[in-house]
């Protein structure tokens, strides 16, 4: 504590901190310790923000419900546990990000030697909360981290790296918006300062473990760890302490598909484990990447559903249509007979084409419409199964709709035209 170890033992100590997960917890906790004998009271000022009340405390700062008096509005106010020139070079690069998807940093100050953030006050819950109140649909977690990704991304794209992304670390606001908060562990990319392993190991990409610097690439492997513990109900690793996670990352298995998938498409999987590669280099190329493969694969998944739907609907309507024409092949009432007083050439015209257009109706419809029947509920199953075959019958079918557009005309023909001379013959 007085700085008189030498350089050698104090990075002994240092590498032995970087691994030792409960040593860094215990520093954590003697810097909180320290830090609250300053915590803030009610009402105290800190720049020009009205201190309300302590609500969060994490590794690196402590939150505070805090009021700004001169634009009128609730803030949260972060004040870090660290100080100095290097905290305010990370916050001020936070300030300069705006995307929905993150908290918005209103200011960044220091005050009597405190150095602290004005930011966005969200009115929610955290992810990791929001997963565990309620049971969640496969889409609506991908929904819900597909746009925490954009808001990763978005800090990426602004050459920041969070370098602690979990559930806690987000946040699902009440009108359903999802918000990245907690940058505390940010820092601009390339910056190669001298650094402590810092983050939640259970989230840490094996480089971060390793005492590597935090980059997109290991926010992309928190990421696709956080979700395939949203989706699956388990990490992607079950090593529990920093030495099994090393141990694990340094003689490494291929990931296989959790047995349970709880309904989990099988196209996820692939994605997810590409995401949590141990080698950075055979992960998604950016982070934008893994989420542009889910949202793609989602709108397809859409896509099959709305088209099962409407195999559902065809089927009625081949239902209706069979149903209408073996009615009116069994009706007792007989054929109309062609008016007498016509031109012979006009009754033969007349004849030809009504026969040529019950031909076409009888092959368009009885050929069609029964089938239809015992086909599209067989097929709209296949497609809620997403079934090869099921996409190939459907493509066919699509043709085979338009080929028949010839022959919609003519049984269009026979209805308008048989069906009023069948009525006019009933009256006789």
């Amino acid at each position: 504590m007085q700085g008189v170890l030498p350089l050698e033992r104090r990075r002994e100590i240092e590498q032995h901190i970087d691994g030792c997960a409960s040593c860094s917890a215990l520093l954590v906790g003697v810097g909180r310790t320290f830090d609250r004998g300053g915590d803030l009271p009610s009402r105290a000022k800190l720049g020009r923000y009205e201190i309300i009340e302590p609500i969060g405390r994490g590794a690196m700062g402590t939150v505070y419900a805090a009021h700004d008096p001169l634009l009128r509005r609730d803030v949260a106010v972060k004040v870090l546990h660290k100080r100095g020139e290097r905290s305010l070079d990370e916050a001020r690069a936070l300030a300069r990000l705006s995307h929905e998807n993150v908290v918005a940093v209103y200011d960044v100050g220091e005050d009597d030697g405190r150095v602290y953030i004005a930011m966005e006050r969200i009115a929610g819950t955290t992810l990791g909360a929001w997963l565990t109140s309620a049971p969640r649909a496969w889409r609506d977690v991908l929904v819900v981290f597909l746009q925490a990704a954009r808001g990763l991304s978005a800090a990426h794209a602004a050459g920041i790296v969070h370098g602690d992304f979990k559930p806690d670390n987000v946040l699902v606001r009440d009108d359903g918006r999802v918000v990245v908060t907690d940058f505390g562990l940010a820092r601009a990319r390339g910056d190669r300062r001298e650094h402590f392993v810092r983050g939640t190991p259970a989230y840490m990409a094996p480089e971060q473990l390793e005492g590597g610097a935090a980059t997109p690439a290991s926010d992309q492997f928190a990421f696709a760890t956080a979700l395939h513990e949203a989706l699956y109900g388990a990490r992607a690793f079950g090593a529990s302490t920093v030495q099994e996670l090393r141990a694990l990352f340094r003689s490494p298995q291929i990931l296989r598909r959790p047995p349970d998938t709880r309904g989990v498409p099988e196209w996820i999987f692939p994605i997810v484990a590409r995401g949590v590669e141990i080698d950075p280099n055979h992960r998604f190329a950016r982070l934008d990447d893994l989420t542009r493969a889910l949202a793609r694969k989602l709108g397809s998944e859409i896509h099959y559903t709305v088209n099962a739907a409407a195999q559902l609907v065809m089927f009625v309507f081949h239902a209706l249509v069979t149903i209408f024409f073996v009615w009116a092949i069994l009706s007792p009432d007989t054929p109309p007979a062609p008016a007498r007083n016509l031109p012979e050439g006009e009754l033969r015209l007349r004849y030809v084409s009504t026969v040529i257009a019950v031909w076409l109706a009888a092959l368009f419809f009885f050929g069609w419409a029964p089938l239809g029947v015992v086909w599209t509920p067989v097929n709209a199953y296949g497609l809620l199964r997403r079934r090869r075959w099921a996409l190939t019958s459907t493509l066919i079918y699509a043709g085979y709709s338009l080929l028949t557009c010839i022959g919609t005309p003519a049984a269009i023909y026979a209805l308008l035209t048989l069906w009023p001379l069948r009525k006019a013959d009933s009256k006789k």
